[in-house]
């Protein structure tokens, strides 16, 4: 079943599919109501076991002109398409006779779950690396009862590479990502506490998004792993950089050769 509900994904237009044992220390417990500017409590139904979590790639061309309105489509497009996925594995699921609900990131941080359902490796900026497309994803899930076979969390040496990296720390704008190794300190109500990280700091992070009026998402578009995998210069780098015990080096040459340097929108339209 676990390999029907990802064939139904992929048919959906997911790029990556992973499932997972379902942990309420990841639930959110209340929601902010806008309207009335109070909090309200999350329901959630009960008996539900699993967590599918999906995917969805932002396009690479688009992601390099971070930060900038025009960045913006890639997130949006990526949640507009989930919205399309969850709903419609959801259904699929339902129509076999068992509870599905779909979220986007309204009930539960995706961000453990993804890591859980073996979809990619915690990293420095505070985001899940895909092998496939870094930093430069989106997540949906789906909450069911519907008996499958849980993924088991990968390690291709991320924190490895993180504990030398520190590209999106030095250009951060809000300096809101740390330095250093990963620890439990928490900076404000916006972080999880009692888990031992890299913990951005969401509030100066959001911050600069108010203050320029667009996303910011620099920390995406700087780091080694968002290399494009359809470009066979990218692949080779990609290897080089992150596959060697020279990373220092190879760190270097990543900075000096600019590769994910910022596009000006301007040149976007004209391509």
């Amino acid at each position: 079943m676990s390999q029907e509900i990802k064939k139904v994904a992929a048919l959906f237009g997911a790029d990556l599919c992973g499932i997972a044992k379902i942990d309420p220390r990841w639930h959110y417990t209340h929601r902010f109501d806008a309207v009335n500017c109070e909090e309200k409590e999350v329901s959630f139904p009960q008996g539900l076991s699993s967590c599918i979590v999906f995917a969805v790639a932002m396009p690479y061309d688009v992601i390099k002109t971070y930060p900038s309105a025009l960045a913006g489509f890639g997130p949006g497009m990526s949640y507009s398409k989930e919205t399309f996925i969850v709903q419609g594995v959801a259904q699929f699921i339902r129509n076999l006779g068992y509870t599905a609900v779909a979220s986007l990131n309204d009930t539960a941080n995706s961000i453990p779950y993804a890591i859980q359902a073996g979809l990619g490796e915690y990293a420095r900026n505070g985001l899940v690396i895909t092998k496939e497309f870094g930093p430069r994803v989106r997540f949906g899930m789906i909450f069911t009862d519907i008996p499958l076979s849980y993924d088991q969390p990968l390690r291709f040496g991320v924190k490895e590479f993180c504990n030398t990296c520190n590209i999106c720390a030095v250009n951060c704008p809000a300096k809101a990502i740390p330095f250093g190794t990963p620890s439990d300190e928490v900076h404000n109500v916006s972080n999880i506490t009692g888990v031992k990280k890299w913990t951005v700091d969401g509030e100066k992070c959001f911050k600069v998004w108010v203050n320029q009026g667009t996303e910011c998402g620099i920390c995406v578009r700087v780091c080694p792993y968002n290399l494009d995998g359809r470009f066979i210069k990218h692949r080779l780098f990609k290897r080089i950089l992150l596959h060697n015990p020279f990373k220092k080096a190879s760190l270097a040459m990543y900075a000096l050769l600019k590769i994910n340097k910022r596009l000006p929108p301007k040149l976007w339209w004209r391509e």
